[in-house]
């Protein structure tokens, strides 16, 4: 699935995959403080469901974040810099998942 993703349902394990092209969207890399945020929204009733583990990694696996545990109801924010960058999770029940990235800047 693709960053960003928001109310996706999951069991089991997931990938969430980011933007590999930056060159080609006209965005410098440059160094830039960004956030990978995840959060667990629970089951489709409200924050019921389980935790899940999250794991941060680079595309190219050079780097790996975690592991960090995210119950129902909670929200994570990982500094990453301007890397592209994965989301791996795994989960025994279903929860909905949101995952994107912020990089600071207001509109």
């Amino acid at each position: 699935m693709p960053i960003p993703s928001y109310n996706v349902p999951v069991t089991g394990r997931a990938l969430f995959v980011g933007n590999t092209t930056n060159i080609n969207n006209n965005q410098a890399l440059i160094a830039e403080k960004r956030d990978m945020n995840v959060s667990n929204e629970g089951g489709g009733n409200g924050p019921v469901g389980g935790t899940m583990t999250v794991y941060i990694t680079r595309v190219d696996q050079s780097i790996v974040l975690g592991p960090y545990s995210i119950g129902a109801g909670q929200t994570i924010s990982v500094p990453i810099d301007n890397s592209p960058w994965d989301v791996i999770m795994v989960t025994s029940q279903t929860t909905l998942v949101n995952v994107w990235i912020d990089n600071g800047y207001s509109l």
